[in-house]
């Protein structure tokens, strides 16, 4: 799906006019809006609405991870991976500290 499709700008209306950022108390709600599960949610609810849409495979862009959730079994259809870090959530220092070593060991080869 392209820039310009129509259906990034119903998506951007719907984020600002449904789910106001004043009525988002809680920044655990962001990803439920504007992540991917906002997105989902708001292309199942419109599916028929917008023409040219193609979703490939879950494993193009969310396979079964592997070695502790630091690598994936993709194969050859994988584009990537999301990892689920959240890293712009506020943290302890110790959490920090683990997800720092977790994006840095998924970063080497297998």
């Amino acid at each position: 799906m392209a820039a310009g499709h129509p259906f990034w700008a119903s998506l951007i209306e719907h984020i600002f006019v449904a789910h106001l950022p004043e009525r988002l108390t809680d920044h655990r709600q962001i990803p439920m809006v504007s992540g991917p599960r906002g997105l989902t949610n708001f292309y199942l609810s419109r599916e028929c609405g917008f023409q040219g849409i193609h979703c490939p495979a879950r494993d193009a862009f969310h396979p079964d991870r592997t070695w502790f959730g630091l690598g994936h079994r993709g194969g050859q259809i994988a584009v990537g991976s999301h990892l689920c870090w959240a890293s712009w959530r506020g943290k302890s220092t110790r959490r920090a500290i683990t997800n720092y070593l977790r994006r840095k060991s998924s970063a080497l080869p297998i």
